[in-house]
């Protein structure tokens, strides 16, 4: 049985990331800025190759495309691939897991907050900051920025709850084993 402290402290941590979600998507409707830009300039290969494993015959004679699909296809493409089936529509598919992921980052950032500063209210803010993605190093941004679907934001999104499992369980060998095998598989 969940306590009353418990399910006060969910509560607020729903709330606060609803009104997260709801307050950012409301600032860049209003700015303009909410364009959903479906990734960056490498974008074109990863819908190709998620369209390639919707239909097989697609790009058979295609130099350009043919030599991508030797390599190993990463995880990401057959999940994506399999959401635009399940969707009907890859701009639906990539606005869901798009919010899907910033939620995690968003729920990670609080964890690891609230977990190094032992306070939830920090967490929170913290939580808070962290909606906006951020440009750090050479135009590059950091976060998952609502609007925009990169096959970074995969890892992006799990990298504040990998930070908070290994600052909890360092010391726990069997765990940090999972941690970095679920790393290896992140980064497939």
């Amino acid at each position: 049985m969940i306590s009353k402290k418990t399910k006060k402290e969910l509560l607020l941590i729903i709330s606060f990331l609803i009104f997260s979600i709801v307050f950012v998507t409301t600032v860049k409707i209003l700015t303009g800025s909410f364009t959903y830009t479906f990734g960056s300039s490498d974008m074109h290969i990863y819908t190709a190759a998620q369209m390639k494993i919707l239909e097989p015959e697609l790009f058979e004679n295609d130099v350009y495309f043919s030599e991508i699909f030797k390599t190993y296809p990463n995880t990401v493409n057959y999940f994506l691939a399999f959401l635009i089936n399940l969707f009907g529509n890859m701009n639906m598919a990539y606005i869901f897991v798009n919010y899907l992921l910033f939620i995690i980052f968003w729920l990670g950032n609080y964890q690891l907050a609230k977990y190094i500063f032992r306070s939830k209210t920090t967490g929170i803010i913290f939580a808070l900051l962290s909606a906006f993605g951020t440009k750090a190093l050479f135009g590059t941004y950091w976060g998952i920025i609502l609007g925009q679907v990169s096959t970074r934001d995969f890892v992006t999104a799990f990298v504040p709850l990998l930070l908070y499992y290994y600052l909890k369980y360092y010391k726990d060998k069997k765990k940090i084993m999972l941690l970095f095998f679920v790393i290896g598989v992140l980064t497939n």
